[in-house]
């Protein structure tokens, strides 16, 4: 228990590291958060894939500051970019019930990593929903945006395009990773669990 423990604090410190790895383009920043929140559900599967990035969520509305660019508390889950990280969430819930807990042989399988590379792709598609909403609601009613009928439409070129092309680069660096970390994890992880 303990092992498992300090693999989902370690998990969801890599997390809140992330917070410090952002790069501002045009009116949106591009961050690393998101594909680690998805990475680590991917890897660590079943609940216990969600705990890292609900750990993370937790220290920020607590006020630690884990959130991009160093923000915390309910004042930074509130502004702007506060959709993204309930979408972080939601994504790596999308994730874990699509891949469940990993095994010691499922990297030989073709049929189960077409499965974990959708996975990945849902839980990225998943946590743009309430970021891009929450942008639009947010820019419409702090007059960012004349007219709310647009608020949908440069929500998406403000707050999703700019991402799309880092988070697609961000996949193909992370896919191959988390196929072969998952029997690693299930191995030392789940096995060592079993054997306490």
């Amino acid at each position: 228990m303990i092992y498992k423990s300090s693999i989902i604090a370690l998990f969801a410190s890599f997390i809140c590291l992330g917070a410090y790895i952002r790069l501002p383009v045009g009116m949106t920043v591009i961050v690393f958060q998101n594909v680690l929140c998805i990475f680590f559900a991917l890897i660590l599967g079943g609940v216990t894939g969600i705990l890292p990035t609900l750990l993370w969520l937790c220290a920020g509305l607590i006020a630690f500051p884990v959130f991009a660019g160093g923000q915390s508390g309910f004042v930074a889950l509130f502004a702007q970019w506060g959709g993204f990280y309930l979408g972080y969430l939601l994504g790596a819930i999308i994730v874990v019930l699509i891949v469940k807990k990993p095994r010691v042989d499922e990297s030989k399988s073709l049929k189960k990593n077409i499965r974990l590379i959708l996975a990945f792709i849902a839980g990225m598609i998943v946590m743009y929903i309430p970021g891009v909403a929450w942008y639009g609601f947010y820019a419409s009613k702090n007059s960012f945006i004349n007219s709310s009928s647009q608020a949908l439409v440069n929500s998406i070129v403000v707050a999703m395009v700019p991402c799309l092309i880092a988070d697609l680069i961000k996949m193909i660096l992370f896919i191959p990773s988390a196929i072969k970390f998952r029997p690693i994890v299930a191995q030392y992880l789940y096995e060592q669990i079993e054997k306490e």
